[in-house]
């Protein structure tokens, strides 16, 4: 309020006197508001808080303990205090000038009173005075000498503007002359007043002049406060603006600190992990390492099996093979001894059959063909299967050998067959017309043969029968690539 009544005493047309002072009011009448509601504002919370008896002071009171000393409302009241004491001394500032003022124009308007009366005969009087003052000259020319006449008479007549002070500086110098010269009385009386009207003219100049410059002074007193006010609003903001910078500046700083503690620890954990990560990728290189070394150690283990049992299927396919040979040596010398005994055989017969024939054609010989019955029968035991038995037997050995070897002639089995045939006709006939008592012994026939499957089963009765194994399994197993690292 008390803010609201000391803008009140200032003048307006101080504060409007020019257009810049206007349009910078009406830009900074906002703040002032806002001020001016503060300070509202706060006197009431202090009237509120304050006992009903006891009057609220201007000044500010000791700071609460419920608000610190930070707090921006107390450091708002406070400027708003601060400004509110500067209108107070400038207030009391002007009020003593325009008491002053005031004084300095009553005394002023006292004078002029005075000489108010003398102004309504200011004409006459400067008729009189003009009429006097050729009077004195006239006077003073017979009295003074030329000399003085002649330079009186020559001085240049005054300015209608300056007469009134000329005239009374040449009265009173006639005045102060005045004991040598006869001068009435009431003509010095005249001429005191006309001196004093002169000095009140004066005055008057003086005060409107004074009154000129009181305006002008109070026109710039008020420019001066009102621009003090914008300057201090101006400064408040300022200081709002660099108090919120400042807090801005420390909150930036607080983030600041926080992101680099933040990136530190960061670090710090992005550094362990990279540590972690390092003696993992250790550890895993180095397992990897010696599984690499186990597999190249069981490589070469399984390398070294590898040749070892080639070498043992090596040595046991050449051992086999050397067998096979044998095997083959003695099929090949089987059947080149089967081959000689049919030839012998064949032989045989031709020359049985040959005697048989010469037999027949000479009677004589029939006791000489009694003894070879027994040859005959003991050809005519064997039967068919024996042919068919040796017949598989080359056939087996050609197989075994890749050499065919000729099988018996349909000739010779021929010959076979005849044989047998007159064996059976020399039986009936030597069983009817013979008187031989021989018998044919039907026992196991014990003789010589130069094949020795000719007789029995066709088995070996020494060497245990073998059974034959798979030409593709005595061969050797064909060596495979081996990884080496």
């Amino acid at each position: 309020m008390d803010a609201a009544s000391a803008s009140s005493r200032i003048d307006p047309r101080a504060l409007c006197g020019s257009s810049g002072s206007g349009s910078a009011l009406f830009f900074l009448l906002p703040p002032c508001i806002i001020l001016f509601a503060i300070d509202i504002a706060f006197r009431n919370s202090r009237r509120l808080g304050a006992p009903a008896d006891t009057k609220v002071p201007i000044e500010v009171e000791e700071e609460e303990p419920s608000i610190s000393a930070d707090h921006p409302l107390k450091r708002l009241a406070s400027k708003a205090q601060q400004i509110l004491t500067n209108f107070r001394e400038v207030d009391r500032q002007m009020r003593m000038n325009e008491a002053m003022q005031k004084h300095s124009l009553s005394q002023e308007l006292r004078r002029h009173r005075r000489t108010r009366l003398t102004r309504s005969c200011s004409d006459s009087v400067v008729e009189s005075l003009r009429a006097a003052q050729r009077n004195a000259s006239a006077f003073s020319s017979s009295v003074l000498p030329p000399s003085s006449s002649s330079s009186s008479l020559s001085s240049p007549s005054p300015s209608p503007k300056s007469s009134s002070f000329s005239s009374s500086s040449s009265m009173s110098s006639s005045v102060s002359s005045g004991a040598s010269s006869p001068i009435s009385p009431a003509f010095s009386g005249l001429c005191d007043r006309l001196l004093q009207a002169n000095r009140v003219w004066k005055k008057d100049a003086e005060i409107k002049s004074l009154k000129r410059s009181v305006k002008s002074e109070k026109k710039a007193r008020g420019s001066t406060a009102f621009k003090s006010l914008c300057d201090n609003l101006l400064l408040s903001n300022q200081l709002w603006k660099k108090q919120r910078e400042v807090e801005e500046l420390k909150e930036e700083r607080e983030r600041a600190k926080r992101a680099r503690v933040g990136a530190v620890t960061h670090a710090a954990k992005q550094m362990a992990l990279d540590v972690q990560k390092e003696r993992m990728i250790e550890e895993f290189v180095k397992d990897v390492l010696r599984e690499a070394e186990a597999d190249r150690k069981a490589l070469v283990d399984l390398k070294a099996a590898h040749e070892k049992e080639i070498t043992e299927m090596v040595a046991e396919w050449q051992k086999e093979q050397k067998r096979t040979r044998r095997e083959i040596e003695q099929l090949r010398l089987a059947q080149a001894a089967k081959s000689l005994e049919q030839e012998v055989s064949n032989e045989l017969e031709d020359r049985l059959f040959e005697q048989i024939r010469q037999g027949s054609e000479n009677p004589k010989e029939e006791e000489d063909l009694g003894a070879l019955d027994q040859d005959v029968q003991e050809i005519d035991y064997y039967p068919s299967d024996v042919e068919t038995y040796l017949e598989e037997m080359s056939t087996m050995s050609s197989s075994s050998t890749c050499v065919g070897t000729p099988s018996p002639s349909p000739y010779k089995r021929a010959h076979f067959q005849k044989c047998n045939i007159y064996g059976k006709r020399r039986d009936s006939f030597s069983s009817v017309g013979s008187s031989s008592p021989r018998k044919f012994d039907r026992e196991d026939y014990v003789g010589f043969s130069f094949n020795p499957l000719f007789f029995g089963d066709g088995q070996d009765p020494v060497s245990p029968p073998r059974s034959r194994k798979d030409s593709s399994a005595g061969r050797p197993t064909p060596l495979r690539a081996v990884w080496r690292p």
